[in-house]
């Protein structure tokens, strides 16, 4: 099964290089898209990326492998959110429990002492400047890295919030309606669900492997990667 999560209630439309993080169409198994991900969407705003194949060309090193599979996994997320979003204008009961999950959400966030709203908008500022063009390449990487972790903190405290056994009952029946309808909006939803779930499966596997090799001296990353 598959979890759409929160909706563009979380984050603005303007603000997808974030969706990996806030707005993923993320695999219930929790194979989420790790935080290297989510760096390299908030990096490479406005490049394009075609389509990536699933088989990896043989004698490409570890990190171009990982930098593959991370626009795969982007460029996969990016097609099931326009599904999803597609299928919410179409249907406006979901999109009311949609916004229902999300109000819920910042409820029990904000009952644990954060304050979503304002690291949404302040999240949408960052946005806003590594899009502006105004940037220094160095520039562009400090916000870039405060985006990251303000992203970080923000999905953190929302899935703990997404614990609560009332949060997590709407959740999982709006998930299994919406994905429902998502299949019948596209009939290629669920093909595009088991490529992701395959690819983020794939890109975890490699990237533990390649994290042991670092830490047992096999130089499998290197520094700035």
């Amino acid at each position: 099964m598959f979890d759409p999560n929160l909706s563009t209630k979380t984050i603005s439309r303007a603000g997808r290089p974030l969706a990996a993080g806030l707005f993923a169409l993320v695999v219930a198994l929790g194979v989420l898209a790790s935080s290297a991900v989510a760096q390299s969407e908030a990096q490479g705003e406005g490049e394009s990326r075609p389509p990536m194949q699933m088989q990896m060309p043989q004698g490409e090193n570890p990190m171009q492998q990982l930098q593959q599979m991370r626009q795969q996994i982007q460029q996969l997320n990016m097609e099931l959110i326009d599904i999803q979003e597609n299928t919410l204008e179409n249907e406006p009961a979901l999109a009311e429990r949609r916004d229902e999950l999300v109000e819920m959400v910042d409820e029990k966030m904000k009952q644990a002492g954060h304050q979503p709203e304002a690291t949404r908008e302040s999240m949408d500022e960052l946005q806003a400047q590594l899009e502006s063009g105004d940037l220094s390449q160095a520039e562009q990487q400090s916000v870039a890295e405060e985006l990251q972790q303000e992203q970080q903190a923000f999905q953190q405290a929302q899935q703990q919030a997404m614990q609560n056994e009332e949060v997590a009952q709407l959740r999982e029946s709006l998930n299994q309606d919406l994905v429902t309808a998502m299949k019948e909006q596209n009939p290629r939803t669920e093909e595009l669900i088991t490529e992701l779930q395959q690819t983020q499966q794939r890109f975890q596997a490699m990237l533990q492997e390649a994290m042991q090799e670092r830490m047992g001296g096999g130089g499998g990353m290197p520094e700035g990667q």
